[in-house]
Formats: C-alpha cells, sequence, structure tokens
C-alpha cells in the first residue's frame, strides 16, 4: 500500500503549479512587460528584495479588480500537466494540499477552486480597490507581501504535522529552510542559483513525477 511521507503538500503557484508569471501577464504593453519580467526574475533569484519587487510591479500595472478574475482563468488555462491529479492523490492518502505564493491571492482561488483546493489552504496577496475597482493598496496585514511571508505561512502549517513545500524561486528556497523538506521545482525556468542550491530538484514539466519524493524520501534526487 501506497502511504505518503508528509502530511502537508505546500507549493508556490505561478511558475510551479502554472507557466506563467501572474503579474507578468497583467501587464499591458510590451514596454511595461519587459519591465516587470525584469524585476520578476531579479526578485525570483534574490537580487531583489520580495517586498521591493512586489510593490514595483503592483505601481507599474495599476491592476483593476476585474483583471483578478481574468488572471484566474488564465492560470487554469496554463496549468501544468499532471496538477490536478497529483492534488486528487494526495488528498486521497490523506495529505492535505496548500498554496503558498506571493501571487494574487483571488486569483489564485479561482485556480484553487479548479483544483481542488480548499481555499482556506490559499495564502497569497491580498489587495484593496477603490469604488471604481481600481487598485489602491496591498491589504494590511497581508502576510505573503512582506520578504519573510512565506516563512512565517510554512511554520503556522508546520505545527499540523510533517510538511514538504515546492518552489521555483530564490525565496522559496529560504522559506522552505523551515519544512522537513524542499524541492526546488525547475519544470517551467530552470534557475541556476535556485538548483545549485537545493539538495531535491525537479526539473519535468509534469508535476506527477513529485509522487516519487512524497512517497519516498530520497537522498540524493534531481529529476
Amino acid at each position: 500500500m501506497t502511504t505518503l511521507s508528509f502530511k502537508n503538500f505546500v507549493f508556490d503557484c505561478d511558475s510551479t503549479l502554472v507557466s506563467i508569471e501572474g503579474l507578468d501577464s497583467l501587464s499591458c504593453s510590451e514596454e511595461i512587460s519587459m519591465k516587470i519580467r525584469k524585476i520578476t526574475e531579479s526578485g525570483m533569484t534574490g537580487e531583489t528584495p520580495f517586498k521591493d519587487s512586489l510593490q514595483e510591479r503592483l505601481s507599474l500595472i495599476k491592476p483593476k479588480k476585474e483583471d483578478l478574475e481574468l488572471l484566474g482563468e488564465k492560470y487554469i488555462e496554463s496549468k501544468l500537466p499532471g496538477v490536478k491529479t497529483l492534488f486528487g492523490i494526495i488528498g486521497s492518502l490523506g495529505g492535505e494540499v496548500y498554496i503558498a505564493s506571493g501571487g494574487l491571492k483571488e486569483a489564485i482561488d479561482i485556480f484553487a477552486d479548479y483544483a481542488g483546493v480548499k481555499r482556506e489552504n490559499v495564502y497569497g496577496v491580498d489587495l484593496e480597490f477603490d469604488k471604481s475597482g481600481s487598485f489602491k493598496r496591498i491589504a494590511k496585514g497581508s502576510i505573503l507581501a512582506e520578504d519573510f511571508g512565506k516563512e512565517l505561512v510554512l511554520k503556522e502549517i508546520s505545527v499540523s504535522g510533517p510538511t514538504v513545500f515546492v518552489g521555483d524561486g530564490m525565496t522559496d528556497v529560504r522559506a522552505g529552510q523551515v519544512c522537513d523538506m524542499f524541492i526546488g521545482f525547475g519544470g517551467v525556468k530552470e534557475r541556476e542559483v535556485v538548483r545549485k542550491t537545493c539538495r531535491y530538484y525537479y526539473k519535468s514539466i509534469n508535476l506527477l513525477g513529485l509522487l516519487e519524493y512524497f512517497c519516498n524520501i530520497y537522498v540524493n534526487a534531481e529529476r
């Protein structure tokens, strides 16, 4: 009988469960898109503090509330192979699936509904909008907007049992140190600095292969 090595299975969202970076896909012009992608990559490799990167991108994009619903649909369209099946298998074996992302929670919730993840298990950045639906600010108390927000969330989740975290960026690598296992993900974009830092690294775009890590703790595993 197959058994899981962990109780909690936590995933980053952008470039881990889906093939896009959410904020990058919201930009309306090529000029802004190029700026956003550069800022995003700087944050993902650890060159720029995440909070600064997020605020700078939001200031450039100025998202409207209606954009978040569209982004949620884009997330579903860009899902990676095996994601829904993987989550179903984890659940059937008694595991709990979480999403912890520096992306926009309202959009990630839509993807979570599709993928079968409970909304209370989704951690992301909340935004505030004015009456016209225009972006005002990052919501006060939005932990995932902070530089060490993921660490705090993962510590909270880990209290209930053994926890594994999967993510593609250096912020994920750092946050994953509080878990029982961190798996670097390079299926969408392989970042050399992440790969070199991780003991466990997964390069396939099909997420079902992660089950080998989840059911057996590897001493040295790069796929």
